[in-house]
């Protein structure tokens, strides 16, 4: 399973980032997992939990599921891709550019 390396990398950036925190304690993390990122939530929450018991420790996850999100190169509009449908909801073209919805990121630690 993937999401165990992925969990795995998410527990570095904690880890990195606790460096800077003069003895601060992480106490949860947010990441944000679009449809397109190859990420399946369910998966990534019982990673990180199985990983936080393997290293001791108590960081909560949370994980936000963003929108597909797409540029028309036609009219050039930004609108939701629904349904992976890729075609422009406002002209009807067929040519999105994902903008969003494709990454997995890390946007916040809580630190106690």
């Amino acid at each position: 399973m993937h999401e165990m390396s992925i969990a795995r990398a998410i527990y570095r950036q904690i880890e990195l980032a606790e460096q800077e925190q003069n003895g601060m304690q992480p106490i949860a993390c947010e990441v944000e997992v679009g449809p397109l990122s190859g990420i399946e939530p369910l998966c990534l929450q019982a990673a990180f939990a199985d990983l936080m018991n393997e290293v001791g420790r108590m960081i909560g996850l949370t994980i936000q599921e963003i929108p597909l999100r797409g540029r028309c190169s036609d009219c050039h509009t930004e609108s939701s891709i629904d349904g992976f449908q890729f075609n422009c909801s406002i002209c009807g073209g067929p040519r999105m550019q994902v903008t969003s919805g494709d990454q997995i990121q890390l946007v916040s630690i809580d630190f106690l």
